[in-house]
C-alpha cells in the first residue's frame, strides 16, 4: 500500500491552514502544519513532507522566504519542493504593488535564489 504524501503548511493563520488542510486532506494527502519558522524546522525534520507549503510574512515580514533559504541549503531538505503563499489582504510593504514588493525581494541577494514568482491580481 502506496503512503500518502505529506505536505507541511507553515503560516501564522490558523483559518488559512484549516482551509488548505480542508482542501488538501479532501485530495487524499497527509498535512502537518506549524505557525512559525522555528516550528517548521522542527516538522521538517520530524516529518520530512514531500512539499512545504510556506507563508511570506509571518513574526518578520521576510520570515517565509528565511526558511525557504534555509530548506535549501539543508542537504537534508533541499530536495523539498516550497510553494510561497500569501494573502494580499494583509501583506504590508512600502511599495506600491505586490509586483514591486516582488522585485524587490528578488534583488536581495539573502532571496536571490528564491525565484519569486510576479503574480498579478485578475481582479483589478
Amino acid at each position: 500500500m502506496e503512503s500518502k504524501k505529506k505536505i507541511l503548511i507553515v503560516d501564522d493563520d490558523i483559518d488559512v491552514i484549516t482551509i488548505i488542510e480542508t482542501i488538501l486532506k479532501r485530495e487524499g494527502y497527509e498535512v502537518h502544519y506549524a505557525l512559525n519558522k522555528k516550528e517548521g524546522l522542527e516538522k521538517l525534520k520530524s516529518i520530512k513532507p514531500n512539499l512545504a507549503i510556506l507563508d511570506v510574512m509571518m513574526t518578520t515580514k521576510f520570515e517565509g522566504f528565511e526558511l525557504a533559504e534555509e530548506i535549501q541549503t539543508n542537504p537534508d531538505f533541499k530536495e523539498i519542493p516550497i510553494l510561497m503563499q500569501s494573502s494580499i489582504d494583509i501583506l504590508m510593504t512600502s511599495k506600491s504593488s505586490i509586483q514591486e514588493m516582488a522585485r524587490e525581494y528578488r534583488k536581495d541577494p539573502n532571496f536571490k535564489d528564491l525565484q519569486v514568482l510576479l503574480l498579478k491580481n485578475l481582479s483589478d
